[in-house]
Parts: C-alpha cells; sequence; structure tokens
C-alpha cells in the first residue's frame, strides 16, 4: 500500500471520490459536495497520518472512520473490521448447539418439539416435564442450560404420565428454523417458528398438510414467540398461506423505491380460526407476519406486545472482507403504520406462556368472547 503522504491531497480526493462515487453514484461531478468532503476528509486523514505524535496503522483511521460513519446511522447497522469477521467466524464453526425442544410454564413443561431433533430421537415429547439438567435443578431459564458447544451430551431427568427417567441427548446445531407442529387437541393444530430461513415457507406448508392428512385442522395456534426475524421474503410466503387477497407488506427503500407484496388466491388455507402467540421478543420479519395476518382480519394476536423492528439489513462484504451491514429499507404492514420502535399490541394480552396458549386456545375453539 502507498503511504499517503506519498500523494498529493488532490491524488488522494480523487482516489477516495473516484471510488466512492463510481461505486454508487456515476454520475457524480468532481465540484459536487460530495467531492469536496471526501476531499476534507482525505486531507485530514494525510494530516493524521502524516503529522501525529505517533504512528497509527492507516487501516486502523480508515476502520474507525467508518465506525464513525455507521454510528450516525440507525442502532440497526454496524461495521465489522476484518478482525472481527474471522472472529465471529470462529465463533460461527463452533457455534452452540442445543437439543430441539421449546420449554415454558408450569414446571418446564416441554411444548413442542422440533421434528428430526436429538430430543425426539430419545423419545422426548411435548407434556414431558424436565425434572433436572446436567444433575441440577432447573431453573427459571432451563433452555439456556441445554446450550452448550455441538456435539457435546447433556443429561436429563424426564418426568411423565410413565413415571420418571434419564436420557442423554446430544446437542446439535439448530438454526431454530425447523418448524414444530403438534395437535392440542383432537382437530387444533399448533405450529412453532423459530426463525425465517431458507425453506421456512416449505416446511411449514408442509407441517399443514401432514396435519390435515392426519385428521384435519379445525383451529390453528400459530406461536412466533421468541422469534427474532430472519428473512423477510420467506415470512411473506407464509403469510401468504392464510390469505387469499390483500396487502401482505409495503417495503421502502432507496434503491428500489416501494415494493408492495400481496397476497394470491391459489393454495390459501381453508378459513379455520387462527391465533398467533407474540412476545417482547417477536420481531422483524416475525412482526411482519403477525401484522399481516392480523390487519387481513385473519388472525387474532395473543400474548404481549412485540419487540418494534420494522427495518431490513443488508450485509455488504467491503475490498478488505470487513462487513458493512447497513439498513437499506424500511416496510410497513398493511395499514401502512411503522411498526419500529412502536412493536404491535396483541387483541388479547396474557403475560405467561400457559395463560397465552389458554387465550389462543379459546380462540380458535370459539370459547373466546
Amino acid at each position: 500500500m502507498l503511504a499517503l503522504k506519498r500523494l498529493s491531497l488532490r491524488d488522494l480526493g480523487l482516489l477516495l471520490a473516484g471510488f466512492t462515487l463510481g461505486a454508487v453514484a456515476p454520475s457524480a461531478r468532481a465540484g459536487d459536495e460530495t467531492y469536496e468532503l471526501l476531499t476534507v476528509f482525505a486531507q485530514a486523514l494525510h494530516h493524521v497520518e502524516a503529522s501525529y505524535v505517533r504512528k497509527i496503522a492507516v487501516k486502523d483511521l480508515v476502520h474507525g472512520a467508518i465506525r464513525g460513519v455507521v454510528a450516525e446511522l440507525d442502532p440497526h447497522s454496524a461495521f465489522l473490521d476484518p478482525e472481527q469477521v474471522a472472529k465471529m467466524d470462529r465463533e460461527a464453526a463452533r457455534i452452540e448447539g442445543d437439543i430441539g425442544i421449546l420449554v415454558g410454564p408450569p414446571g418446564a413443561t416441554v411444548l413442542g418439539v422440533f421434528p428430526g431433533s436429538s430430543a425426539e430421537r430419545v423419545g422426548i415429547g411435548p407434556k414431558d416435564r424436565l425434572v433436572s439438567i446436567a444433575g441440577g435443578p432447573v431453573d427459571e431459564h432451563p433452555e439456556l442450560a441445554l446450550l452448550g458447544p455441538a456435539g457435546t451430551l447433556v443429561e436429563l431427568e424426564i418426568e411423565n404420565t410413565r413415571g420418571r427417567r434419564r436420557v442423554m441427548v446430544v446437542r446439535e446445531r439448530s438454526p431454530r428454523a425447523g418448524v414444530a407442529w403438534k395437535r392440542l387437541d383432537r382437530n387444533i393444530v399448533y405450529v412453532s417458528i423459530g426463525r425465517f430461513a431458507d425453506g421456512t415457507e416449505g416446511k411449514v406448508r408442509g407441517a399443514l398438510e401432514a396435519a390435515q392428512k392426519t385428521g384435519g385442522i379445525a383451529g390453528l395456534v400459530l406461536d412466533l414467540r421468541g422469534n427474532p426475524g430472519g428473512l423477510l421474503s420467506e415470512a411473506v410466503r407464509i403469510a401468504d398461506l392464510w390469505l387469499a387477497s390483500g396487502t401482505i407488506v409495503s417495503i421502502e427503500g432507496r434503491e428500489r423505491g416501494q415494493v408492495v407484496e400481496t397476497a394470491f388466491p391459489k393454495g390459501t388455507q381453508p378459513p379455520y380460526p387462527v391465533a398467533i402467540l407474540v412476545d417482547e421478543r417477536t420481531a422483524s420479519a416475525a412482526e411482519a407476519l403477525a401484522a399481516a395476518l392480523s390487519e387481513n382480519r385473519r388472525a387474532t394476536l395473543v400474548g404481549t406486545r412485540t419487540f418494534g423492528k420494522g427495518t431490513v439489513q443488508t450485509v455488504i462484504e467491503l475490498a478488505d472482507r470487513s462487513l458493512l451491514r447497513l439498513t437499506t429499507a424500511r416496510y410497513f404492514p398493511p395499514s401502512g403504520q411503522s411498526l419500529d420502535g412502536r412493536g404491535i399490541e396483541p387483541h388479547i394480552q396474557r403475560k405467561g406462556a400457559e395463560a397465552q396458549l389458554s387465550a389462543a386456545l379459546e380462540v380458535v375453539s370459539g370459547l373466546h368472547q
């Protein structure tokens, strides 16, 4: 790399302006405000690199400047330098695993089991209760004790109507994009979605098809509690499963303008009642799904106010392998009111997993007034 002091200020300004403007605005001219401000930045960078009392690597100065730019943006935009990216990759390589169950009160009860999970393979099922984890008592956050390095074993003591037993379960990588489903009653179906990733819509559709073939669906409880979001496109496709028409979500960004996603009548589910469980951890794409079904009068929301994130982020790899996570669009539910910072207030407010599930069951069973 050429030392900055070997370049004239004009050359450095042209280098920075040419790179930036060439990447994002080919029609810009050297006399515009962006060029002038980049020249000021180049001048300051030159003096710091050449004259500051101690030597600082140019890359650290540039990365620091980028962080300063990102700090002026929203909380969801971020910059990771190459060292941070490498650390993130190392952590991903030894990502924590879990056993694939949803746990909640009362008494650390198993609410659902992810299909194909290690818990399912050892026979753990819904309504089983966790008595101990790794030989210790079960605290108020048992899901944390179940986490650990992928490939490690955890001993569980399980209790159900058949008595107690101990099992060894292997922790596995689980993106929690798998879709768990079960019957809460003879024809009331429960479906949980942990996160929206590639293929999540297909798994939801498959769960619904399996439920229809094995007893039908008279009512559905869709659990989005704890769902942090993920791919908005998957959430849109899932919303379309229950909507024959109407707006699902509007996406507004500077590059594409406004894009309105609408529902199509093909493949729409029968008009059985739907209740959606939400909480303060329900965010982003999960909120878009909940709002789409709620505002189109296709579902009743039960739980607590959602997180309130109505923006879309794009991850951009820069030339030195650093990453820029940039908010590139906002999304709006059918009402047009932003969810960002507000969240969604459910129709029926309940705290506690058991109370929420009971209220949802009343909704889909026609008992709620």
